[in-house]
């Protein structure tokens, strides 16, 4: 994963992660979504759609399909959670989903590219030998 996407995402997470707990508190969070008539689950599904584009096209990612998963769960969690009751539990399921998802982006290592020179006739030797034998 690229430096640039890797910051993109672990912020998205953190953003779907401190919502995700405002939006499961009992009371709190479905009078607040009841009073901007189910705004913030657009937000949140839009927002869900947006990490699950950039998680599935990064190619150079390689937790590309857990980190998928995860956006497209969350999508999915906040369609369901238009019903009241069960919302909170969603919400309440996704605040443990995207703690994951963070720890998964913080842990994925960054691609740099190939920068070392590949010969198959000399596979076994290291850099270093390979520049001294030149």
């Amino acid at each position: 994963m690229k430096r640039m996407m890797k910051l993109i995402l672990l912020t998205l997470g953190i953003i779907m992660l401190l919502k995700e707990i405002f939006l499961g508190i009992p009371g709190i969070g479905g009078a607040y979504i009841l009073s901007l008539a189910w705004a913030p689950l657009g937000t949140n599904i839009t927002l869900y759609f947006i990490m699950f584009i950039l998680s599935a096209l990064d190619r150079s990612n390689e937790a590309r399909f857990s980190l998928s998963v995860l956006a497209l769960t969350g999508l999915l969690a906040n369609a369901i959670a238009f019903f009241p009751v069960l919302g909170m539990f969603m919400h309440w399921l996704m605040v443990f989903l995207m703690i994951a998802y963070i720890f998964i982006v913080i842990n994925t290592r960054e691609y740099r590219g190939n920068t070392t020179y590949y010969d198959p006739y000399r596979a076994g030797e290291t850099v270093r030998e390979y520049k001294d034998n030149k």
